[in-house]
């Protein structure tokens, strides 16, 4: 009866060591994909961030060559009224 009850014991404290290892490992591989995950935020975020500059950029660009052609087109209908009043 005591010989198995040490059995039990000793494998119980090997299943204990095995569960506290696998713990371990787990934790290990959940702060690696942590770690994986935000880097790839991050990254993501950079990207959105060069993404809205961009855009911010080309909407300048833009609004500058509308201004400039409403200007041109504002000089041409002048030009023409003034050939009509001739």
């Amino acid at each position: 009866m005591k010989d198995e009850l040490e059995k039990k014991h000793n494998d119980l404290g090997s299943v204990e060591k095995e569960a506290d290892e696998f713990l371990k490992n787990s934790e290990k591989k959940l702060q690696d994909a942590i770690l994986k995950d935000d880097e790839e935020t991050q990254a993501t975020a950079r990207e959105l961030l060069e993404l809205v500059d961009s855009i911010a950029e080309h909407k300048e660009f833009m609004e500058a060559s509308i201004a400039q052609r409403r200007k041109e087109l504002d000089e041409a209908a002048d030009f023409i009224a003034s050939l009509a009043s001739e």
